[in-house]
């Protein structure tokens, strides 16, 4: 198999991975969920 393509598959499954893990933490403790999400509001409008 192709490398690239063998590393795009490993940067999805990442992706998905980090994906789950936010929708786990969120429906578990939604509070932790808005606290990232404010967190990373902040980090964008302020562009840190």
């Amino acid at each position: 198999m192709n490398t690239a393509v063998l590393r795009d598959i490993k940067k999805a499954g990442q992706l998905t991975g980090l994906l789950s893990i936010k929708a786990l933490a969120q429906r578990k403790n939604s509070k932790l969920g808005n606290v990232v999400a404010g967190a990373r509001f902040e980090l964008a409008t302020f562009g840190l």
